[in-house]
């Protein structure tokens, strides 16, 4: 059993997958996914996790890629508090 980094098996492997010209988007359940896309649903109930939890915890370099690669941005609405 995995003790650290991202747990999740399906979000670890795409992580993994990425070359240096994909694109990795975040979004909410709202977001429109075109057929052939892949896929990994993390949501549990609704808004849990929220953007910036999965956010920093990828940009943690939590995939078995290890560190995001330099020139990597996420972009999206940071909670103010």
């Amino acid at each position: 059993m995995r003790r650290g980094g991202i747990l999740h098996p399906q979000l670890s492997e795409q992580l993994a997958r990425l070359g240096h010209t994909d694109t990795f988007v975040i979004g909410d359940c709202g977001l429109p996914i075109p057929p052939g896309v892949p896929r990994v649903d993390l949501a549990v109930v609704m808004g849990v996790p929220g953007f910036a939890e999965v956010a920093d915890a990828i940009l943690a370099g939590g995939g078995r890629g290890g560190p995001p690669r330099r020139g990597g941005v996420l972009k999206g609405p940071r909670p103010s508090g």
